[in-house]
Formats: C-alpha cells, structure tokens, sequence
C-alpha cells in the first residue's frame, strides 16, 4: 500500500503574505515540512501541489515530486475546500493520503508514523480515516440564541471546578489527516464518516495562521535549540 503526502502552498495567503516560504530554522515553512515527511518511515512519496512556479521550484529542490494546481481551485472564494480536495487527489495516483499543511511546523516524521501505524493497522469495519485532534481541558462558552453561555461547566455552582477536573473538549487542529486514496476523491473531503481521532500533543498543535502565530512558533523553534 502505497502511501502519499500532500503538501498544498497556494500562492495567495491573504493573512501572512508569502507564507509557505517564510524562514523556519535553517530552511522554510515549506522545506520544514517536506524534510519532516522525507524521515518518515511510512511514507512513499511527497508531492506538493501549488499554483505558484516558485514554490513548485523550491520543493522540487528539496526533494519533493511537484504538480502545478489552477489558479481556479487556488481560490478560496470561488472554490470550496472540498473542490480544492477533489482537484488535488485527481492529480495523484496511490493507495492511502496523508494531506499535511506546513503550517504546522511541530508535527515531525514520529507523530506522521505514528498516525500512519494507527490507520494502517485499524479494523477497517470501525474506521475509514484518520484525524489529528487536541485534548482541551478550560472553562467554555459558547453563544446560544446569541448569548454567551458556559459550555462545560457551572460557574453558579457551590464550587469553581479546577480547569483539570473538567470534561475535555476536542478540537480538529488540521495537522494530520488520513485516507483512502479512492474514498477521498469521492467524498471529497479530509476524513470519511467514522475516523479514528488521532490525539495531538498540545505543545505540537501550533498552526500558523497570523503573523503572531509565526514568531511564537519561530521563538519556539530557537529555544528548543538552545
């Protein structure tokens, strides 16, 4: 069984220009990534698809295979995500995806092997795909007929209950997701109906977003080197 990971770098990221090719330790966001995938065990391939001739260069430099993407499925506004999957998959011809975002430059080759040994090996009748989440214990609110309520917690109750003694919440953080080849280009989307929830670290999670995000996860970077 074959098994892929895709990189998607679309030219225009609106939040933080230039993004994917922004310095990241000694390399880029996007030559992190694609060095991460390379010392993975259970991956076969790397192919990183762009709209950008320049981000197709750069990765073909580093070692990736490359595919060049329309500018029509690089628009977010025009196309949804699930065109912009469905666009990507046709593109590459293998047995199981690993779709991985260089935005999340903590995630390395052993939490990649690790997901990709916990799908591998799963009873196919209870899972389909693979999805990364993060454990999250704090005091919620959510808005409920646009008013903010707790969510998982009473605050009018005889007692604060201490952050650690709550019902986790779950949020999908977007780092790893696993698939099918054939089942994600039908669905058109990251995971199928019945996913095994992959737990994130948390101190991994970090994806970068803003231009906030980034210089905490270079600060990051330089203290774990030092």
């Amino acid at each position: 069984m074959e098994v892929t990971a895709i990189v998607v770098a679309r030219r225009g990221s609106l939040r933080v220009k230039n993004k994917n090719l922004l310095p990241f330790k000694e390399t880029t966001l996007l030559g992190n990534k694609i060095e991460q995938l390379k010392l993975c065990s259970r991956v076969d391939r790397i192919v990183v698809g762009s709209d950008s001739d320049e981000y197709l260069e750069y990765s073909k430099s580093v070692g990736a295979e490359v595919v060049k993407r329309s500018d029509e499925f690089c628009d977010e506004i025009t196309k949804t995500p699930n065109d912009m999957i469905e666009d990507m998959c046709q593109k590459v011809n293998t047995d199981i995806i690993l779709w991985a975002h260089c935005t999340n430059p903590f995630v390395d080759d052993q939490l990649y092997d690790d997901a990709l040994e916990m799908f591998i090996e799963r009873d196919e009748e209870k899972y389909d795909s693979l999805m990364s989440m993060v454990e999250l214990k704090t005091h919620i609110w959510h808005k409920v007929d646009n008013k903010l309520v707790p969510m998982n917690y009473d605050p009018y109750g005889k007692e604060h209950p201490l952050a650690k003694t709550l019902d986790p919440i779950y949020y999908q953080d977007g780092a790893i997701f696993i698939q099918p080849h054939k089942q994600m280009l039908k669905n058109r989307y990251f995971f199928g109906k019945k996913p095994i929830h992959y737990m994130m670290p948390e101190n991994r999670a970090l994806d970068i977003n803003t231009d906030y995000d980034y210089k905490v996860a270079k600060s990051i970077a330089e203290w774990r080197t030092t």
